[in-house]
């Protein structure tokens, strides 16, 4: 199996998870895609943080849509720790991340960012200030539609496909990407195999 059919497997499972209301699993495929393309691209490249948030910023970053409130905080940084967050601790507040940014807009500072289900028709990132319970404090909270983001890293995931002028190079790369291996019986033998 070729780099294109296993990303393609990973974006299938997005689409699968999103349609069957499995919003862990549509969130987390999607913030580890851009892990995948981004070794895949920038091989060269030892630190994980470092391509992956250049993916963002070359793959993800030119195909949003400017229209969209409060598009400006998805940056490579912020989508970086959100990925931290989910993948190692399963939280999704990167507020703790040492890397999330809180200043990006000097007038708002950012104290956490929450994937949600938008079944109201809300905006794709909305931006609420509230008071913490019990407290005289706020904070500024950042909401993103878990179905506009996951689409938005699949068209991502499509734009990097389609800058490389050659699919066969980008196929070729040797890059061991992940894939389950199948078991068969075969008389009384178990044979495995790896497509």
């Amino acid at each position: 199996m070729n780099n294109i059919d296993k990303i393609q497997q990973f974006i299938e499972s997005i689409n699968m998870s999103l349609k069957q209301d499995n919003y862990f699993s549509a969130i987390i495929v999607s913030l580890i895609l851009p892990d995948i393309c981004s070794k895949i691209e920038y091989n060269d490249i030892q630190r994980t943080t470092k391509r992956y948030k250049k993916w963002i910023s070359e793959y993800m970053q030119p195909t949003l849509d400017s229209k969209v409130s409060n598009i400006k905080y998805l940056t490579p940084e912020n989508i970086y720790e959100l990925r931290c967050s989910m993948v190692h601790e399963g939280t999704s507040n990167p507020s703790n991340q040492k890397g999330f940014k809180k200043d990006i807009d000097t007038s708002t500072e950012l104290d956490e960012l929450i994937p949600y289900v938008n079944s109201v028709g809300w905006e794709a990132i909305a931006f609420a200030n509230s008071q913490i319970h019990g407290s005289n404090k706020y904070k500024n909270s950042l909401f993103v539609d878990i179905d506009y983001f996951c689409n938005q890293i699949i068209k991502s995931v499509e734009y990097w496909i389609s800058s490389w002028d050659n699919k066969d190079e980008l196929n070729n790369l040797q890059v061991d990407l992940f894939s389950i291996a199948y078991a068969m019986m075969n008389e009384d033998k178990v044979l495995i195999f790896k497509p």
